[in-house]
């Protein structure tokens, strides 16, 4: 199995409650189960308002760590393109700063919070959400942001 990335440092964690707002402060921190290329963890921020937000911190294994662009960079420009066309996805809350305070190739992103559902009551209307959710997003137009980012499987096939 791959390297995954180290447990964030307290002090990394400071410097993103920092980014993310000027005054928070790093709470309580879990490890996120799951997911094969990066390591997660959510962070608690106490925010100077007296509220509280968690946020996850999703740092790529260590063989991403020369990638160019890095998959926190590609993940950051899809974001982005699906949350500025009304897709429901994560909020990029940090980018490529990330990885200049992690020192490594990782991004923050918002946290939606629950469980998958392994095992839905009506899977045929599972499955046609699912396929519609899926048609939706490969429907979108490939903007320049993406095409810079991404390069195609197959070259020559993407017009």
């Amino acid at each position: 199995m791959p390297e995954l990335a180290p447990k964030p440092t307290r002090e990394h964690l400071a410097q993103i409650a920092r980014a993310v707002e000027p005054g928070a402060r790093a709470g309580a921190t879990r490890q996120l189960l799951g997911g094969f290329s990066c390591r997660m963890d959510i962070l608690e921020l106490a925010l100077p308002s007296g509220d509280s937000r968690s946020i996850v911190v999703r740092q790529y294994g260590l063989w991403h760590r020369d990638d160019d662009p890095h998959p926190g960079t590609v993940e950051s420009v899809v974001l982005e393109h699906l949350n500025t066309n009304g897709i429901p996805a994560l909020e990029l809350i940090l980018g490529d700063e990330t990885t200049w305070i992690m020192g490594a190739p990782a991004i923050v992103t918002s946290l939606i919070d629950g469980h998958p559902n392994l095992n839905p009551v009506d899977s045929e209307s599972w499955a046609a959400q699912l396929v519609a959710a899926v048609a939706e997003v490969h429907s979108l137009p490939i903007h320049e942001s993406l095409q810079a980012v991404i390069q195609p499987l197959y070259p020559g096939l993407e017009k």
